[in-house]
């Protein structure tokens, strides 16, 4: 006598930042860690398009060199990383970007720990203040 063991099968489903951010931010706040597929060029070389994650987190703290989730303008959202705190003043930079965004510091709504899927094994992004350092996380 078999047992047919049932056969798993995911989807994927893709929305607009500007309805899905503010839902994950609801559920950070109800204490929960969120996991997201990276979508973008602006993080490159560091981070690829649609082959990395990352685990979002409340922020305790911030610094420079932090990556981070803003709200730049209304409902348009970006990962990237603090390139300088002027008090409430926060300016951000994509590693592939020339240019920078402003926001405001209520308006970062996450902190990024980035999981970086090369070669299948699971990397993390760490930050400091100098910048980016890329160790193998598995």
């Amino acid at each position: 006598m078999s047992t047919k063991k049932p056969i798993l099968t995911t989807t994927e489903i893709q929305f607009a930042n500007a309805d899905l951010i503010p839902e994950v931010v609801k559920i950070l706040n109800e204490g929960h860690n969120v996991t997201l597929r990276l979508r973008g060029f602006s993080m490159r070389p560091f981070l690829e398009n649609d082959r990395d994650k990352a685990l979002l987190v409340k922020p305790s703290s911030i610094k420079v060199g932090d990556p981070v989730l803003a709200e730049i303008s209304p409902k348009h959202f970006v990962l990237h990383r603090i390139d300088r705190i002027d008090g409430d003043n926060i300016t951000l930079r994509g590693d592939g970007n020339l240019g920078v965004e402003h926001c405001k510091r209520e308006t970062l709504l996450v902190q990024s720990l980035v999981f970086i899927e090369k070669d299948i094994r699971p990397w993390i992004v760490l930050t400091g203040g100098n910048g980016s350092y890329i160790a193998n996380y598995g």
